[in-house]
C-alpha cells in the first residue's frame, strides 16, 4: 500500500513537468496533440508508470516528442522522497519507526544511501539557518536551557541544549539559536552564544530574560551593556516554595504575592517592611530576595504590559516543553548530530505555536517613549 501511494505521488510529479514541458514543445513546433502512450521507466524505487503526451505523425524530423527522463525523474524521485523522508523526521518518528515505512519500499543498501543523504541535507538546512545574519535590534531575548541524554565517551550524560528566543520589531516570537554544550549549564558558555550571536551583527537588545544561574547577569552586561536585565520572578518564587514549610506555604506566598505584584516600586518596599515584621523566622529567604533585588524587580519600572512582557521565562519554557513532547520516543541520542538534527526539526515543526503579542499597539508607543534611542526601530 505504502509503495503504491508513493510511486502514484511521484509518477504524478513527473507527469506533471512532462505536460509543461510538452506545452512548450508543440507551441514551438506547431503540432497536434495525439492522445497518451505509457512509459514504465526503472528507478530507485523500482518500475514507474507514467502517461506521456505524444504529436501527431509528420514526416518531418523534430517534431516527435521525446521526454527528458534522465533529468525529470531520478533528481526528482530522490529530492521528493528526501522531503517525504524529512517529514517523518520531524513528525515524532525515530530511525526504527521510518525504516519500518520503508521496509517493503526501499532494498537496504539503498535506504542506507537515502538516510545518509537526508542526515545530510537536513544538516545541511540547520548549518544555514544557524548562519543566516541577524537584525541589528531585538526588543527581548528569552535564555533558557533543557537537559537531553546524550552518549559520551561510552557513557550516558545529561548535558545542557540552550535556547535563545527573540521577538523581533514585528512582535513575533522566533528561536533566535540553540547550542548543545558539553558541560554543564554555566555562565562561560552563555557568555560564548552571546558572542557568537553578536558576531551574527546584533547590536542591541531592550530587554534580556533569564533565570537564576549564578554570574549570568554579568555575562549579558559584557555583550550588551545597554540592556535591560529581568530575573525570572517565576523561577524565584518556586525556589522559594521548596524552603517553606508546608503549614507556612499558603499564607507565605500569598503576602509574597502582594510584593512582587505591587502597583508600584515604592510600594513593594513598604510592603517588604512589613513583610520583613510577620516572617522573621524565614529572613535567610527574605534576604536572599532583598539581595538580588536589583535583578527581579526592574519590570516595576514599566507598566503592566511591559511587565506581561518581560517577568518570566515561561514563554521560552513552554516551548522547550513543546520541544520535549515532540522528541519523547528520543529518549538517548547517540550522536550530537542526531540530537541537533532531532531538535532542529522538532523547533521547525512547532515554530507556529509561537504565538505573536497581542497587545502590540500600547507597547510600541511606550517603549518608543521609554527608550528614544530606539525609536527608530520601534515606529
Amino acid at each position: 500500500m505504502i509503495n503504491n501511494t508513493i510511486t502514484k505521488l511521484i509518477s504524478s510529479k513527473i507527469e506533471k513537468e512532462i505536460h509543461k514541458d510538452f506545452e512548450e514543445f508543440i507551441k514551438e513546433k506547431n503540432v497536434c496533440k495525439n492522445w497518451f502512450r505509457t512509459i514504465h521507466p526503472k528507478t530507485i524505487l523500482g518500475q514507474l508508470s507514467i502517461l506521456i503526451p505524444r504529436t501527431r505523425w509528420k514526416k518531418s524530423e523534430g517534431t516527435t516528442y521525446v521526454p527528458d527522463l534522465k533529468a525529470s525523474s531520478i533528481q526528482e524521485i530522490v529530492d521528493y522522497l528526501l522531503n517525504f523522508v524529512i517529514v517523518l523526521f520531524s513528525t515524532w518518528n525515530t530511525f526504527q519507526d521510518i525504516r519500518f515505512i520503508f521496509q517493503n519500499l526501499l532494498w537496504f543498501g539503498i535506504w542506507n544511501d537515502l538516510l545518509s543523504r537526508t542526515y545530510n541535507s537536513i544538516f545541511d538546512m540547520f548549518v544555514e539557518w544557524k548562519n543566516q545574519p541577524l537584525n541589528e535590534f531585538y526588543i527581548a531575548l528569552y535564555l533558557d536551557a533543557m537537559y537531553i541524554k546524550l552518549k559520551i565517551d561510552n557513557s550516558i550524560k545529561s548535558v545542557p541544549v540552550y535556547f535563545i528566543i527573540w521577538i523581533d520589531t514585528d512582535w513575533n516570537k522566533h528561536i533566535l539559536d540553540f547550542v548543545i554544550w558539553i558541560e554543564p549549564e554555566n555562565s562561560k558558555a552563555w557568555l560564548n552564544i552571546l558572542n557568537q550571536l553578536k558576531a551574527r551583527w546584533l547590536k542591541e537588545v531592550i530587554f534580556t530574560i533569564f533565570d537564576w544561574l549564578a554570574w549570568l547577569s554579568k555575562a549579558v552586561k559584557i555583550v550588551f551593556p545597554n540592556s535591560k536585565l529581568q530575573r525570572c520572578v517565576v523561577h524565584k518564587i518556586r525556589n522559594t516554595k521548596q524552603l517553606l514549610k508546608s503549614t507556612d506555604e499558603k499564607e507565605f506566598l500569598s503576602d509574597l504575592k502582594k510584593i512582587y505584584n505591587a502597583p508600584s516600586k515604592e510600594e513593594a518596599i513598604r510592603l517588604i517592611d512589613k513583610f520583613r515584621i510577620k516572617w522573621k523566622k524565614y529572613r535567610v529567604i527574605l534576604e536572599d530576595w532583598l539581595y538580588s533585588m536589583d535583578e527581579w524587580w526592574e519590570y516595576f519600572n514599566y507598566s503592566v504590559s511591559i511587565r506581561k512582557l518581560i517577568y518570566t521565562t515561561n514563554i521560552i519554557e513552554s516551548f522547550n516543553s513543546l520541544i520535549r513532547r515532540h522528541m519523547w520516543k528520543k529518549r538517548i541520542f547517540f550522536t550530537e548530530k542526531s540530537a541537533t538534527i532531532s531538535i532542529y526539526l522538532a523547533i521547525m515543526y512547532n515554530q507556529d505555536k509561537l504565538k505573536p503579542i497581542h497587545w502590540i499597539r500600547e507597547l510600541k508607543l511606550e517603549l518608543a517613549i521609554q527608550f528614544p534611542e530606539y525609536r527608530k526601530y520601534l515606529i
